[in-house]
């Protein structure tokens, strides 16, 4: 609703105002020269159209940050002329054959978005954006099976989500500045070890893939912040966990673990554990090491009890262990003085009465409580 609409814009003489321009024309080629009269233009967003070159003019835009071309059906592949100025170029919707072979000439380019758009091999035009940080690649077909990623110094977010790969290739080893990766909703069952290379890594997902097993490369990459491995198929996670000495947040819901390993203690990071839906029977002990933790989910399990130690977790602000076998209730949760979210329905209590005094108190206190 932002947009002006071009059919609006060319009818004004005062140009000036706008700031955001929408066309659509599916005979267009090129821009049209009005639109170089929109001196403060922010924003230009270009919908079904036959494109094929975007002009040098362009650049006396200066206030011009973000292009986004939708459904380009150009059997030509788009040239760009030289910009200092865009600093996000999104492109959705279109022929590959139309897609720029090259991002280079535009150089200010800190993000491309490339999703949708049917692409099957990983494209490596933007490698020489020496700017360039993020690189958008959801919804597309590409498969890695080609293993060509290329160098993309400086490029520190990848989002390859929703695409058709199975193996992540040594090549990824070449984005040695990258932070942050997403995989999501892929058929991921192992990556090379090379993965372990990205030492600045900090966020990695593989959410509702098909590991069995943490890649051996993951357990390498020391830098990790976050790692999310919710819906996949793992069994086990092992003692090289402490290989990550910077995690705070440990996403491994919607598996198959029967339990979590004693090394878990030596993350002094760890400030979060979703571990719910899973065969788990028991907690480690050295969990209670873990000084830092402020939200403990362990719901839907097969536990039987907690650790003697629980009570040490005063700091907790998230609590959820609904939903197992678990008989014996503690009641020195009621000293947890920073709970927002306590969670203990479906466990069948010997001792009930301990359950509402420490439901109350929490209540009181402000927190949402499920028992």
């Amino acid at each position: 609703k932002s947009f002006t609409p071009y059919d609006s814009m060319i009818k004004r003489k005062d140009k000036s105002d706008i700031t955001a321009l929408s066309i659509t024309s599916k005979k267009m080629r090129k821009i049209p020269a009005e639109v170089l009269q929109c001196a403060n233009l922010k924003e230009l967003e270009i919908v079904n159209c036959k494109l094929r070159k975007i002009q040098a003019q362009l650049n006396n835009l200066a206030s011009l940050k973000k292009v986004s071309i939708i459904n380009n059906l150009s059997k030509r592949p788009l040239k760009l002329s030289t910009n200092t100025h865009v600093t996000q170029l999104n492109i959705h919707g279109d022929l590959v054959s139309s897609l720029p072979r090259s991002y280079k000439k535009f150089e200010a380019l800190t993000k491309l978005n490339l999703a949708e758009n049917g692409l099957t091999k990983f494209p490596n035009g933007a490698r020489y954006n020496k700017n360039l940080k993020e690189l958008d690649l959801q919804y597309n077909e590409i498969t890695l099976k080609e293993n060509n990623i290329e160098p993309h110094p400086g490029l520190e977010r990848l989002s390859l989500q929703y695409n058709n790969i199975q193996y992540v290739p040594s090549s990824i080893k070449k984005l040695i500045d990258l932070k942050k990766l997403s995989l999501n909703y892929n058929e991921i069952t192992d990556a090379a070890p090379e993965i372990s290379l990205l030492q600045k890594l900090e966020y990695i997902s593989f959410y509702n893939n098909k590991l069995t097993n943490i890649p051996a490369g993951v357990y390498g990459i020391k830098s990790l912040m976050y790692i999310d491995l919710f819906y996949n198929q793992l069994t086990k996670l092992d003692e090289r966990i402490a290989n990550w000495p910077n995690l705070q947040i440990l996403y491994i819901s919607h598996n198959q673990l029967s339990s979590l390993p004693d090394a878990i203690s030596k993350i002094d990071s760890l400030k979060e554990i979703h571990a719910y839906n899973n065969l788990l029977t028991e907690l480690p002990s050295s969990l209670c090491r873990i000084q830092k933790l402020k939200i403990l989910r362990v719901n839907v399990n097969l536990l039987d009890e907690l650790p003697a130690c629980f009570p040490v977790f005063t700091e907790l602000e998230e609590l959820d262990f609904s939903d197992n076998n678990i008989k014996h209730f503690p009641p020195e949760i009621i000293n947890f003085q920073n709970l927002r979210l306590l969670v203990v329905a479906i466990n069948p209590w010997q001792n009930p009465a301990d359950v509402k005094k420490v439901a109350d108190v929490a209540r009181s206190r402000g927190a949402i409580v499920h028992d």
